[in-house]
C-alpha cells in the first residue's frame, strides 16, 4: 500500500528568462522526420521466433527482435537506422535480462537505434524462483524511447542506458517505467545528452538480498544521471532506495520538478553536478522506511533519524577513469579538478525552491568533498528559496539540525581544502516539533579554521516555529506554526498553506533577485508573495492544521498512552493514511496491539491528529 498522488497540472516554468540562457536545457529530439521509425516488430510472451514479427505473427525473444531490425546504410542519415519493439501484453521471463550488446547497435559505421514500447500491462522479470543474472533491460542508441514497461527482481539493474567511454547516447525520452526489487539501480543513464524521464515509478532499489551485502559499492541510487547533459527528471517517484534516490553525479544542465521523493538514504543526492534547478518536488520519509529502509548498512539496528531532502556533497569523483583518475572507495578519484566537458569540479548554480519537505532529517545538507585533489573542491551559488520544510522522523534524542555544513578538514600535505561559497538560504519555512523532539537544532556548521567561512550562509527572512542560537535578525519565529501534519494523501497540503484559517504562515517574503513567479501548485506568486513553498490563499478554508502533540503523552509510549480530554476511541493510521487500528479507552488509557512493531504512527482523536513514537523496551 503507499500514497496515491494525482498532481495538479503544474506548467514547466524557471524563475526568470536569464536562467533559462544559462542553463540552456536541450530537449530531446525522438521521430521527427530526420530520426523517422523506419520498421516496428511485435513481441509476445506466447510468441514464436519463427514468425515474422507482425502485429498478428510476433516473435518471443527480444535478441531476435533485435536481429529482424536494420542498421543503418552508409551515406544515408550517417548511417543510422530507427527501429521499433512493440512488447505486446504480458510477463517475460528473461533469465539473463534483454541486452543490446554492442553488435546488436553498431555494424562498421553503421547503426542500429532501437525503441522499446510496452502495449498494455508489460512485466520483464527474473525466474519465479530467482533473480534475472544481468540488468533486466539494457539498450544504447540515439533519438530513441522507452515506455510502458514494469521491470521486476533482477540482480544488477533495472534499466540502464550508456554510451561509449569517447560517445555520448544522446535524444532519449523515458515515460512509465516500473522499476522494483533490484540488486542495482533501478533506473541509471550513464554517459548521456539530451534525455527526458517522466512518469516512472522507481522502488527498492539495491534492495534485492539485501542482508548479504558486505560493502557500500552494493548501495546504488533509485534513479541516477552519471555524465549527463541537459536532463529533466519530472513526475516520477523514487522510494526505499538503499543509496540515494535521486542522484545527479559529474552532469551538466538539469532540472527535478513534481516528483516524490522518499524513504531513500539520502532521497536526493547532488556530486559536482553544476546548473541544476531542483523545484516543485515532495519529499517525506515514512515510519515504514524508520523500520525497514532508512539503514545504508545492513547491519544497522534500532531507531535512525530520518534521511535528508537534499544533500549536496563534493566528492572529487568522475566519471571517465581515461581522464586520469583512480577507482577508490566504490568511485573513480580524478587526478586534478580540472574543467573539461566531462568532469565539473564544483557543485555551481543550484537553484532548489518550491519543495515541500516532511519528516526528513535535515532540509538540507552541505558535505565536505575530497582533500586529497590538488586544488580546492568547492560548493559555490546555492539558492535555496520558497520551500516549506514541517516534521521530523527518529529518536526523539536527536540533534540533528535542519540545515547542515560540514568543513572541518584541510590537508597540509597539498595545500587544500573543500570550500562552500556564497549560499543563500531565504523565504522559506521551517517547523519542527520541538515537544517530541527538543533537542534539534536549526543551523550547525563545522568548518576549517582556514575557511572562509564568516559569510558562507546567509540567511534571510525565513521563518520558524521556533527560536535557535544563531538566528539572523531578519528571520522570523511564530510559535503557533504546527511541528509536524498528519500524512499527507492526493497531494493536497491544506495544511501547509497560508490561509484565512492558518495566518501563522502568512509572511511576505524578502525581496531576492530569484524569487519564482509561481507556487508548489503552480498559482501566480503576488507582488507580496508568501514565503515557503505555496502562495497566499484568502478561500481556502484549512482545517487540518494539527492540535499540539502534547495533548498526547507521554510520547514516544511503550504501547500505554493517554490523550488529554479525551475518553472514547482513538484511530491508528501508517505513515501512508492507512488506518491499521481502532484502539477503545480504558480507564482513559490506551493500549497499542502488539502486533503493531515500533515506529511512527498517526492518532486520531476526534479533530485531534498528533504523531505518536512506538518504543518499547
Amino acid at each position: 500500500m503507499g500514497y496515491v498522488f494525482r498532481f495538479t497540472t503544474i506548467s514547466v516554468f524557471m524563475v526568470s528568462s536569464a536562467l533559462i540562457g544559462q542553463f540552456n536545457i536541450i530537449s530531446p529530439t525522438i521521430n521527427d522526420s530526420s530520426h523517422p521509425i523506419s520498421d516496428t516488430i511485435y513481441m509476445s510472451p506466447v510468441g514464436n521466433d519463427g514468425n515474422q514479427g507482425t502485429l498478428t505473427n510476433p516473435v518471443l525473444s527480444f535478441s531476435k527482435a533485435l536481429s529482424l531490425l536494420p542498421f543503418g546504410k552508409p551515406g544515408i542519415q550517417n548511417g543510422h537506422a530507427y527501429g521499433l519493439i512493440i512488447m505486446q501484453a504480458g510477463t517475460y521471463i528473461a533469465p539473463t535480462g534483454f541486452s543490446q550488446y554492442l553488435g546488436d547497435w553498431k555494424n562498421g559505421n553503421t547503426y542500429k537505434n532501437v525503441s522499446l514500447e510496452g502495449m498494455g500491462k508489460v512485466i520483464i522479470r527474473g525466474p519465479k524462483d530467482s533473480s534475472a543474472g544481468n540488468h533486466l533491460l539494457f539498450l544504447r542508441g540515439d533519438h530513441i524511447y522507452v515506455k510502458n514497461l514494469t521491470l521486476r527482481n533482477g540482480k544488477v539493474h533495472g534499466l540502464l542506458m550508456a554510451g561509449d567511454a569517447d560517445r555520448h547516447c544522446h535524444d532519449i525520452r523515458i515515460e512509465n517505467i516500473d522499476t522494483d526489487s533490484v540488486g542495482g539501480f533501478g533506473l541509471l543513464i550513464k554517459n548521456g545528452e539530451k534525455i527526458e524521464i517522466s512518469g516512472c515509478n522507481i522502488m527498492r532499489s539495491a534492495q534485492l538480498n539485501s542482508e548479504n551485502l558486505k560493502t557500500v559499492c552494493n548501495w546504488p541510487s533509485g534513479l541516477k544521471l552519471l555524465g549527463c547533459k541537459n536532463f529533466r527528471v519530472h513526475h516520477c517517484r523514487v522510494g526505499f532506495s538503499r543509496g540515494e534516490g535521486l542522484n545527479y553525479q559529474n552532469s551538466l544542465n538539469g532540472e527535478a520538478y513534481s516528483n516524490i521523493l522518499h524513504d531513500n538514504t539520502s532521497n536526493y543526492y547532488n556530486e559536482n553536478s553544476k546548473n541544476i534547478i531542483i523545484r516543485n518536488n515532495y519529499f517525506y520519509n515514512s515510519a515504514e522506511g524508520q523500520n525497514t529502509f532508512w539503514r545504508g548498512c545492513p547491519a544497522d539496528t534500532g531507531l535512525k533519524r530520518s534521511p535528508s531532502a537534499i544533500l549536496l556533497a563534493n566528492e572529487g569523483s568522475c566519471h571517465n577513469i581515461s581522464l586520469g583518475g583512480t577507482f577508490e572507495n566504490c568511485s573513480i578519484k580524478c587526478a586534478a579538478p580540472l574543467a573539461t566537458t566531462e568532469y565539473y569540479p564544483t557543485i555551481d548554480s543550484i537553484f532548489i525552491y518550491n519543495n515541500v519537505m516532511q519528516d526528513v532529517g535535515s532540509a538540507l545538507d552541505f558535505w565536505e568533498g575530497s582533500t586529497l585533489i590538488p586544488g580546492i573542491n568547492c560548493i559555490k551559488n546555492v539558492f535555496f528559496f520558497n520551500n516549506t520544510s514541517i516534521g521530523f522522523l527518529g529518536y526523539n534524542t536527536s540533534q540533528q539540525p535542519i540545515i547542515n555544513a560540514q568543513f572541518p578538514y584541510y590537508n597540509p600535505i597539498i595545500n587544500t581544502y573543500s570550500r562552500l561559497e556564497n549560499i543563500k538560504i531565504w523565504n522559506n519555512i521551517f517547523s519542527v516539533d520541538k515537544v517530541v523532539y527538543p533537542k534539534l537544532r536549526g543551523y550547525v556548521a563545522v568548518f576549517s579554521p582556514l575557511h572562509p567561512s564568516a559569510s558562507v550562509i546567509d540567511f534571510s527572512g525565513n521563518l520558524w516555529n521556533y527560536g535557535y542560537s544563531n538566528k539572523t535578525a531578519t528571520d522570523s519565529v511564530n510559535t503557533s506554526i504546527p511541528g509536524s501534519i498528519a500524512p499527507v494523501t492526493n497531494n493536497q497540503f491544506n495544511a501547509l498553506v497560508p490561509a484565512k484559517t492558518n495566518l501563522a504562515l502568512r509572511q511576505y517574503s524578502r525581496a531576492f533577485a530569484h524569487t519564482p513567479t509561481m507556487d508548489f501548485y503552480g498559482k501566480s506568486r503576488q507582488s507580496g508573495t508568501n514565503v515557503g513553498a505555496f502562495e497566499y490563499d484568502p478561500t481556502l478554508n484549512n482545517p487540518s492544521v494539527k492540535h499540539k502533540s502534547s495533548l498526547l503523552f507521554p510520547n514516544p509510549n511503550d504501547g500505554t498512552f493517554r490523550v488529554q480530554g479525551y475518553a472514547d476511541v482513538v484511530c491508528v493510521f501508517n505513515s501512508f493514511g492507512v488506518m491499521i487500528a481502532r484502539i477503545p479507552a480504558i480507564s482513559g488509557t490506551y493500549s497499542v496491539p502488539s502486533e503493531i512493531a515500533d515506529g511512527i504512527y498517526w492518532i486520531k482523536a476526534g479533530e485531534l491528529i498528533t504523531p505518536l513514537q512506538l518504543l518499547r523496551k
